[in-house]
């Protein structure tokens, strides 16, 4: 999880999406390979946010093939007319993601839930 999400936050080019690709399975694989050039690069490549911190809040073990990741995520975004991060929302995510095993390595499956938090303060980024 915790490679997926430094790939996904750094991204610069979008022959990198199969990088996402290798850790994941299912309906996330899925919409990742689908997505338009277009989509993806709104979702990854326009960097209008940066990483604060991450932390796993919770480990899941559901079945030997199955296991639930329970992480915080916190991280600014910048306006989509701005070019800095003068005027960014700060924002503070909880999600829960499913994780399947195969051939003896876990993949990224879906996400579960998402609880978001903004707080649309002008607080510049130190």
């Amino acid at each position: 999880l915790h490679e997926y999400l430094t790939i996904a936050f750094n991204m610069e080019k979008l022959e990198q999406k199969s990088l996402l690709l290798e850790y994941t399975t299912g309906p996330l694989r899925h919409a990742i390979s689908q997505a338009t050039a277009a989509s993806f690069h709104e979702a990854y490549l326009n960097k209008r946010y940066k990483l604060k911190s991450f932390a796993v809040r919770n480990v899941e073990d559901l079945t030997p093939r199955h296991a639930r990741i329970s992480y915080l995520l916190e991280y600014w975004e910048r306006p989509e007319t701005a070019t800095d991060f003068k005027e960014a929302a700060f924002i503070s995510t909880e999600n829960s993601v499913l994780l399947t095993k195969e051939n003896n390595h876990w993949y990224i499956e879906n996400v579960e839930e998402s609880k978001t938090l903004f707080n649309l303060s002008s607080t510049e980024i130190k």
